[in-house]
């Protein structure tokens, strides 16, 4: 059912978001420690839904990721980079937020087109809770998501994305790098 769908992707999300918080909260953590967090994400994202990046339309790299412990090194490789990116930007007045909901509403059209109905809707709600988060926000930066924010959502982003590409063979990857 959506519902477990969901609580599993919450789930998935605990680690990174922990020790981002942990992070907010002055408990200063190595940035090895945070890079591991984004992996044991990852990891649990896998476990728990048995999806990870099995073609980027290169013709060389897709024959190389097709044998599951390089796909899965690789996914978890380009995830982590991701996830950290968001929290790069976060401190740049909405930069963040701004950067999710857009990327959040294009992968529900594209989930939308696809007949991904679930994923749509859960990238509608996370477009709203970010929405309301920026409202508080935005223009003055008064506040900011903080690791734990930007890595979650970081992540929650990153692979649903790569869960479309594997349920949905006919969506290109291009379109969930841009």
């Amino acid at each position: 059912s959506s519902w477990s769908s969901y609580w599993l992707l919450l789930l998935s999300t605990f680690p990174v978001f922990v020790v981002g918080f942990c992070e907010d909260l002055g408990h200063f953590s190595s940035p090895r420690i945070r890079l591991l967090a984004a992996v044991l994400s990852g990891v649990s994202f896998i476990y728990l839904f048995g999806f990870w990046l099995v073609r980027t339309d290169i013709p060389g790299l897709d024959l190389v990721i097709r044998w599951a412990p390089i796909g899965i090194g690789f996914s978890l490789f380009l995830a982590t980079g991701i996830n950290h990116a968001f929290n790069l930007i976060d401190g740049l007045n909405g930069l963040s937020s701004f950067t999710s909901i857009g990327i959040a509403l294009s992968l529900a059209v594209i989930s939308h087109q696809v007949e991904l109905f679930q994923y749509r809707d859960l990238l509608i709600i996370l477009s709203a809770a970010i929405a309301g988060f920026l409202v508080l926000n935005f223009p003055f930066g008064k506040i900011f998501l903080g690791d734990g924010g930007a890595y979650a959502i970081g992540h929650i982003l990153v692979w649903v994305s790569i869960s479309i590409l594997y349920s949905a063979p006919y969506v290109t990857p291009l379109s969930m790098l841009l």
